[in-house]
């Protein structure tokens, strides 16, 4: 967790959110068995909300995946 938020400077991902405080290690393929670095993305509490339930998984894998390819 300590390495993906060192990684991600401590500030959710979601991009014109900023938030530095409540920040949750979100696993973008919903495979929490998947640990690999390109998996993992820091989240506020309230981004990672969002991405909770069923209905709109694929929707917030793909968004993340290309987050994650911009940012990194």
């Amino acid at each position: 967790k300590s390495k993906i938020k060192e990684r991600d400077f401590h500030i959710c991902q979601t991009p014109n959110c900023m938030n530095t405080e409540n920040l949750h290690i979100h696993h973008i393929d919903y495979d929490k068995k998947n640990n690999s670095l390109d998996n993992l993305t820091t989240l506020c509490n309230s981004c990672h909300g969002k991405t909770n339930g069923k209905n709109n998984r694929i929707y917030w894998i793909k968004y993340y995946q290309e987050v994650l390819t911009i940012y990194l």
